[in-house]
């Protein structure tokens, strides 16, 4: 039998918790006031009386919020970490899956119908067929390139075979030629090292969500990638001269509008792996994106 998160679980509605709280507080209070000794005020005076009140109130009443309060929203909170890890390790397994479907699967298909083509404009001396056979087969090597694309855009094979600086490298190449951009990237810190697995998936997914956003929102002409490594730190910048934005006001939009979903997405994976993310944008003058993940010494190695 399946048992429900813990915050479903909790005998008290917050709205509960806080009558609770304010409960205690008053019986606790006139506990203290009625079992104060009447004579207490004259040896140690109202101040004195003040502070040993205080002092129990705070004794008392620090277990029971621990207990009603702190504990279950940090059991909540625990519960949402493990929850986001679950979700987003689904969604790069599905992405992978995904990939070599589209890979394996379709592309194919699309390699097979080309093969048939050129077969097909090979015994035949009819000049418009061989014309509609030339014309279908750039439109199947048009999808095989396509589906190629999507497919690494999906997980790419290069971070899993050969690391994550070549992974960003070849994503920014191929992004700056489609679009006519110029992408600026500075990985050497990366160059010939394996990190952990979730690390390179979240810094390459990090690198692949802000150029796609800059792409789609900032109308920029220039971007700049770096990725250092500062101790146990790895950071990510990704600046741009796009047209900027208002970061609070982007963030702050009522529940029926758009979400930044990108930005959002890139801090939950910085959140999780417990970094820090930084964000500066002001219209007309571009938009600059930071992040900081810590990296486990032991766990990195040179390919």
């Amino acid at each position: 039998m399946l048992e429900a998160p813990y915050y479903e679980r909790l005998t008290m509605h917050p709205r509960r918790m806080v009558l609770a709280v304010l409960g205690i507080v008053c019986a606790t209070e006139a506990i203290i006031m009625l079992g104060l000794p009447q004579r207490l005020e004259d040896q140690i005076g109202s101040p004195g009386v003040a502070i040993v009140d205080a002092l129990l109130l705070t004794l008392i009443l620090v277990p029971c919020l621990w207990w009603i309060i702190i504990r279950p929203l940090n059991q909540v909170a625990h519960d949402r970490q493990q929850l986001l890890e679950w979700a987003l390790a689904g969604q790069e397994r599905q992405a992978g899956q995904l990939s070599r479907d589209l890979h394996d699967g379709v592309g194919q298909f699309a390699v097979a119908m080309n093969v048939g083509l050129a077969s097909l404009e090979s015994q035949t001396s009819d000049p418009l067929v061989i014309e509609q056979a030339r014309l279908l087969r750039d439109v199947g090597r048009q999808m095989h390139e396509a589906i190629r694309d999507l497919a690494r855009g999906l997980r790419p094979q290069v971070l899993d075979d050969i690391g994550l600086a070549p992974a960003i490298v070849h994503y920014a190449a191929e992004a700056a030629a489609t679009h006519a951009l110029t992408i600026h990237v500075h990985v050497a810190d990366l160059e010939g090292r394996r990190w952990q697995p979730e690390l390179e998936t979240a810094l390459y997914r990090i690198a692949q969500e802000g150029i796609t956003n800059t792409i789609r929102h900032a109308r920029a002409q220039r971007i700049d990638l770096e990725i250092s490594v500062d101790g146990p730190r790895i950071h990510l910048s990704l600046a741009d001269d796009g047209c900027g934005f208002d970061i609070d006001q982007v963030f702050r939009q009522q529940t029926d509008s758009p979400k930044p979903f990108g930005l959002v997405s890139i801090r939950e994976r910085t959140l999780l792996l417990g970094g820090r993310m930084r964000l500066e944008s002001t219209p007309g003058r571009g938009t600059r994106l930071e992040v900081e993940l810590p990296w486990a010494a032991e766990t990195a190695n040179h390919a």
